[in-house]
């Protein structure tokens, strides 16, 4: 039986993400940090939700994930050139992993996405002998693979002392 690749993203599911990939190793765990705030996000958030005008919140990602900008056309909003081309980049990383079960891309000069965490026998380690764990880093000035960024990181650190741990 074949099992279907797993992506699972935010910091929330780090340790999942880790567990998985530990318990199972023919299974391909992808990690993701989508890092831009969007231009257009106080037109989409309500006043009350004013934090995420300068910050990237739960679901920023989706416009450029999923390209449905159209949907956003009643709030008079587009992507400025720049997210576009971020967009476009998302989107084929996307459809890639939804036909393959892999995430690439053809544009240049992005980077393979790697998987969270290498099983193969030559993985690179920590020095506390954990693996060394990939995330791909989206943002409009920069897609590239971060190791280790959500290992110790302000974006968990709630979660951790709250004992949020995959056992």
């Amino acid at each position: 039986m074949r099992h279907a690749p797993r992506a699972l993203t935010r910091s929330l599911n780090r340790n999942v993400s880790v567990g998985l990939s530990a318990a199972s190793p023919s299974q391909r765990v992808y990690m993701y940090r989508f890092a831009h705030p969007p231009s257009f996000a106080h037109a989409i958030w309500r006043p009350e939700q004013s934090y995420c005008y300068d910050k990237v919140c739960h679901g920023d990602d989706l416009p450029f994930t999923w390209n449905p900008i159209d949907s956003f056309r009643r709030y008079n909003v587009s992507f400025q050139p720049q997210e576009a081309v971020l967009g476009a980049i998302m989107l084929e990383y996307w459809v890639s992993f939804a036909a393959t079960g892999v995430p690439r891309s053809t544009k240049s000069p992005v980077p393979e996405w790697p998987r969270m965490v290498d099983t193969d026998a030559d993985a690179a380690l920590n020095p506390d002998g954990t693996p060394v764990t990939r995330t791909m880093y989206f943002d409009v000035d920069k897609v590239g693979v971060r190791d280790n960024f959500f290992v110790e990181n302000e974006h968990c650190s709630l979660w951790d002392s709250l004992g949020y741990m995959f056992a």
